[in-house]
C-alpha cells in the first residue's frame, strides 16, 4: 500500500470498515476497489481459511501490486481481478459482505455499481461503505481551502466535477434496506510535510495534482508544503462517513 507506506490513512479506516461490516470467520467477501488491500488484509485475516475474500479494481497497477502483497503474505484465500465494479464478472449471491472504500464517490455510475453489489450478494448480506466525510481537526479545513483556490485550472478532461450523492437514498433504490451510518474520524503523525505530499501522490489526490497546469501544481506543492510547514503539531486529520445495509432474506 504505497499510500500506508507514507500515511496509514487507509488502513486505518480499512480496519474500521471490515468492523462496521460485522465480517466474521468463513465469509465470503467482494472488496470493490481494492486498491493496495487496505479493506482486503484485514478481511482476509477475520474470515480465516475456510473463507474467502476477493478484491476488483479497474487499475492494473493497482491489481499487480497487490497480488504480490498477497502472495508474499502467503495467502490462499485472497485473491484480486481486474474488473468494472459497474458490471461484476461474478454469479447472483456469491457473496456474504461487500466493501468499498472510498470508491464508489469517484465512480461515473454508482448507481449501476449498487446493483451490482446487491445481485451478488447473498440475501442477508451486509454492504459497508466508506466515503469521504469530516474530520475534527479545523486546521485540515485549510487544505479544501488550497484545492477550492486551484480546482478552476483543473483539466476536467482528466479530473471529472464528481456530483453529490445522497447515498443513503441510493442504497434504498438499489433494494437495500436496515441502513446504517455513522461518522469516523482517524488523527495520525506526519513525519514531515514532504511525506504527506508523497502520500498524496499515491493514491487518488494524484489525479487531481497532475489535472493542474504545470505551473498550478508547482505553485499548489508550494502552497501546500509551506502551509504544513507551520503546522504544530504536524498532523493529519481525515474523516469518513461509514454507511451500511442489507439486503434482505428471501
Amino acid at each position: 500500500m504505497e499510500f500506508d507506506q507514507h500515511v496509514p490513512f487507509f488502513r486505518a479506516f480499512g480496519q474500521q470498515l471490515v468492523d462496521w461490516a460485522q465480517v466474521g470467520s468463513g465469509h465470503h467477501v467482494l472488496d470493490v476497489g481494492v486498491g493496495r488491500g487496505a479493506n482486503l488484509f484485514p478481511a482476509a485475516a477475520r474470515v480465516g481459511p475456510s473463507g474467502r475474500v476477493v478484491g476488483i479494481d479497474a487499475a492494473a497497477g493497482m491489481i499487480t501490486g497487490t497480488t504480490h502483497a498477497i502472495r508474499a503474505e502467503g495467502l490462499t484465500h485472497a485473491q484480486v481481478a481486474l474488473m468494472d465494479a459497474a458490471c461484476l464478472d461474478f454469479p447472483d449471491c456469491t457473496f456474504d459482505r461487500v466493501l468499498s472504500g472510498f470508491t464508489l464517490h469517484m465512480l461515473p455510475d454508482p448507481t449501476t455499481t449498487l446493483s451490482e453489489i446487491y445481485r451478488v450478494l447473498n440475501p442477508g448480506g451486509i454492504v459497508a461503505l466508506s466515503l469521504p466525510g469530516p474530520h475534527p481537526d479545523r486546521r485540515w479545513d485549510r487544505y479544501g481551502e488550497l484545492i477550492g483556490q486551484y480546482v478552476a485550472d483543473v483539466d476536467r478532461a482528466r479530473w471529472p466535477d464528481w456530483p453529490a450523492h445522497d447515498w443513503s437514498q441510493l442504497l434504498e433504490e438499489a433494494g437495500f434496506t436496515h441502513g446504517d451510518m455513522v461518522n469516523r474520524a482517524v488523527e495520525i503523525p506526519l513525519e514531515s510535510p514532504e511525506s504527506f505530499w508523497r502520500g498524496e501522490m499515491a493514491h487518488g489526490m494524484r489525479g487531481f495534482i497532475e489535472a493542474l497546469p504545470p505551473a498550478s501544481r508547482a505553485a499548489f506543492q508550494d502552497d501546500v508544503l509551506g502551509w504544513l510547514r507551520n503546522m504544530e503539531p504536524l498532523t493529519l486529520s481525515r474523516g469518513a462517513w461509514f454507511y451500511k445495509a442489507e439486503k434482505l432474506l428471501a
